[in-house]
């Protein structure tokens, strides 16, 4: 019977049986149904999704999170100067794998709502597709690509291949810290342009400190704060010599 309850555990089941076949194990500790999988470098994250209803439809998203230890570290002791509110700056990640970054054309199948999620027909038919859909959006486009972007060199040429913020990296980088993690990558990777991408940085700090200035973004006059203190730590970091991180 395709009660709300059964759809729910439907779709969960199978997200967390595509998890598991790709080594992810659930945690424990955490009461939102989270798996994840860890490395000496890091982890990956993913918790199962929420399931929304239309009349005829269920919907939902996904996100594979990821924290590069090694990047996150460099900046992390700050984070308090920008207002990022995470009780443990060992959480912060470093970027996410959503159905939609790794399988762009997703917005052209019949399975995508139009706003960032799947969309299902509430029917035996629609839950065969949904299984399907899933064993094909997790081991051809989400795990290639968190395996692709192991290697710090490939991760810095996708991200910092032009200086200017724009959507791609906007939707692929957490937010947080976002341009001391993009410094961080380019000089672990030995990026030759790591000292522009420093000073286009620098370029903007003028934005900051002035909309520092507005009542309750007070914390945005620290970015450029944090900035030197970032530069100076980076100062004594040596690239690496091999990018894949083992």
């Amino acid at each position: 019977m395709l009660t709300r309850e059964n759809l729910i555990t439907d779709v969960q089941t199978e997200v967390a049986n595509q998890l598991i076949k790709n080594g992810f194990v659930i945690d424990v500790k955490n009461e939102w149904q989270k798996y994840v999988k860890e490395y000496s470098w890091g982890y990956d994250y993913c918790f199962l999704p929420s399931v929304r209803f239309r009349p005829e439809h269920i919907t939902f998203s996904l996100t594979i999170h990821r924290r590069i230890n090694l990047i996150e570290t460099v900046w992390q002791e700050w984070s308090n100067l920008l207002n990022v509110n995470i009780a443990d700056p060992n959480e912060i990640t470093t970027f996410y794998i959503t159905e939609k970054n790794a399988f762009p054309d997703i917005i052209k199948e019949p399975y995508y709502d139009g706003f960032g999620a799947f969309l299902f027909e509430i029917s035996q038919s629609g839950l065969a597709k949904m299984s399907e859909v899933l064993d094909y959006v997790f081991n051809k486009k989400m795990i290639p690509k968190l395996l692709k972007y192991t290697d710090l060199n490939e991760l810095n040429n996708y991200i910092n291949n032009e200086f200017q913020f724009n959507e791609q990296i906007h939707s692929f980088l957490n937010n947080n810290g976002l341009i001391y993690r993009r410094m961080a990558i380019a000089k672990y990777a030995n990026d030759s342009s790591y000292e522009k991408l420093c000073d286009f940085f620098k370029s903007t700090f003028e934005w900051y400190i002035e909309n520092g200035k507005i009542e309750g973004q007070e914390y945005l006059a620290n970015y450029p704060v944090v900035f030197d203190y970032v530069y100076k730590k980076l100062m004594n970091v040596k690239p690496l010599e091999d990018t894949q991180l083992s």
